[in-house]
């Protein structure tokens, strides 16, 4: 499945994508189509990178794997700086 520049992950049932845009955090429906300028699916905000953090449980995932996920699209995002 295609991925968003800043993906971080899919729900467990496939059905949406969570992805950064800057220091937001943003879900998709993967039926949505993607934003040329951006490189993201059409989505809306679900908040900062600190309260998808916080709230990682309630999405089904580990703390400790949403940070993982997090950091990785970071890096994929701004791999000079190397978060």
């Amino acid at each position: 499945m295609e991925k968003s520049k800043g993906h971080i992950m899919f729900t467990a049932d496939g059905s949406h994508e969570f992805f950064l845009d800057g220091p937001d955090v943003y879900r998709a429906p993967v039926s949505n189509v993607f934003d040329a300028s951006t490189g993201n699916r059409i989505g809306r905000w679900e908040g900062s990178v600190s309260h998808a953090l916080r709230y990682a449980e309630v999405l089904g995932v580990s703390y400790a794997e949403m940070s993982k996920n997090i950091n990785s699209a970071l890096n994929n995002l701004y791999p000079d700086i190397g978060a």
